[in-house]
């Protein structure tokens, strides 16, 4: 798994999963919906929390699957926290589509967005069991 010698924050990480580059990206990714979700205009609500809830599910599987555990499991949780990242995705898209976004933090956000996902995508290879066939 990748490291870093300081997460984010400047601190140093206690735990496995704030070594990953894959959790640190994630953590700046929550950051960067922050402005998107800040700014929605009332009546959101739903798309407010779910876009939340997705970058936090993709913390935490991070999380789990950085943990002790088997491949298939530690890989189950990678593709749990990818699905998370569609969902950002998604919800990105809709609310561009719907008029309701605003450029710049969309544009950071998706940057951010598809680092996630390439590093997440990475982990998961990398533990995933191989297929036979």
């Amino acid at each position: 798994m990748a490291n870093s010698t300081s997460g984010s924050h400047g601190h140093v990480p206690r735990f496995l999963h704030e070594r990953l580059i894959a959790y640190q990206a994630a953590t700046e990714l929550l950051r960067s919906l922050r402005p998107i979700v800040d700014r929605l205009p009332a009546g959101n609500a739903d798309a407010r929390d779910q876009i939340k809830r997705a970058g936090l599910s993709i913390l935490l599987n991070l999380a789990e699957g950085s943990a002790d555990g088997s491949a298939a499991e530690r890989a189950r949780f990678f593709r749990i926290a990818l699905r998370s990242a569609a969902e950002i995705a998604a919800s990105l898209d809709a609310l561009e589509l719907l008029g309701i976004a605003v450029s710049k933090p969309m544009d950071t956000a998706r940057t951010n967005l598809h680092r996630v996902v390439a590093l997440i995508a990475a982990l998961h290879r990398s533990i995933a069991p191989k297929r036979q066939g």
